[in-house]
């Protein structure tokens, strides 16, 4: 019989040269970063959960934002700053149409939290100048916290209140109200959709939003920022007021708020102008709100019926 060898058969090794083996450290660092990437983009960049908590949080941590409101009639742009005292300013245009040309009002306000400032800028009919007008133009008015004399200040209140609050909190603050809106999942969504604006993806979210809930985490917010008054933000009293449909749109990139829209109302809010500087001074020179409300009264009767 014939005696088996115990020798195992040799197996050959593959040398690769100093280039080939570049080359495949490179194209496997390729495919590393391509699928790290693509996991990147799905389960964070593009995540629907992870881009609103991060806008909340954002919207609660800037310096400032222009928010353009517009309406049927109205059309009202708003810059709020937070860098150190909180200040809003606005320039609302309110427009009617009519046969003879229509007419249109803009007034320009200033609101912090001690005083609401007001001037009127334009008020023309048909087109032109209202006769007189002159006389009420560019005329700051104020109202301050005097009780009894005139109205508690609002503009700082109505522009910081808002579906998405806004300011520059500290982490503990902004996490209060974080918490709040997400104990009682004010934002859940029913929807998700994305597009590309200008080139950069946005994330847009269709919500029904109650108004109770809401309430209660505007309460919060008022409570860290001293901004409104918590003692008025009541959620009792919307216990049965109709939900809010609205859709949010948000940069994917930035995680920014960039667009709010309520269908049922004909409403769009844009946001933009995010940590750009504004140095706005407050004027030195006012008469009162009832003064500067007697003045148009005044105007308005001297005009041809």
């Amino acid at each position: 019989m014939a005696k088996k060898s115990g020798n195992k058969p040799k197996v050959k090794k593959v040398a690769l040269s100093f280039k080939q083996s570049i080359s495949l450290a490179v194209g496997l660092a390729v495919i590393l970063l391509g699928v790290s990437g693509w996991l990147y983009w799905d389960r964070i960049l593009m995540n629907p959960d992870r881009a609103l908590q991060d806008m909340l949080g954002r919207s609660l941590q800037t310096t400032s934002v222009t928010k353009v409101v517009t309406q049927t009639g109205a059309k009202q742009a708003v810059r709020l700053n937070y860098e150190s005292e909180p200040l809003v300013r606005g320039v609302t245009i309110l427009s009617q149409n009519n046969q003879a040309g229509g007419s249109s009002v803009t007034t320009e306000t200033l609101g912090t939290k001690q005083a609401d400032y007001v001037r009127y800028t334009n008020i023309a009919t048909n087109g032109q100048p209202t006769p007189g007008v002159e006389e009420v133009l560019n005329i700051w008015a104020t109202q301050d916290n005097n009780i009894g004399l005139e109205a508690r200040p609002v503009f700082l209140n109505e522009a910081s209140l808002s579906l998405i609050p806004f300011g520059n909190l500290s982490d503990a603050d902004k996490q209060k109200v974080v918490d709040a809106a997400n104990s009682r999942q004010v934002y859940s969504y029913e929807a998700t959709k994305t597009k590309w604006v200008r080139g950069r993806p946005v994330i847009i979210y269709s919500m029904n939003i109650k108004p109770a809930d809401l309430i209660e985490v505007l309460k919060t917010y008022s409570e860290v920022t001293g901004i409104g008054d918590e003692n008025q933000l009541r959620s009792e009293d919307y216990i049965n007021a109709r939900n809010l449909t609205v859709e949010i749109a948000i940069d994917a990139f930035s995680r920014q708020l960039v667009n709010i829209s309520y269908p049922d109302a004909g409403r769009n809010e844009e946001y933009n102008g995010y940590g750009v500087k504004n140095t706005v001074n407050l004027p030195e020179q006012t008469i009162s709100v009832v003064e500067l409300q007697s003045k148009i009264q005044n105007l308005a009767r001297q005009q041809p019926q």
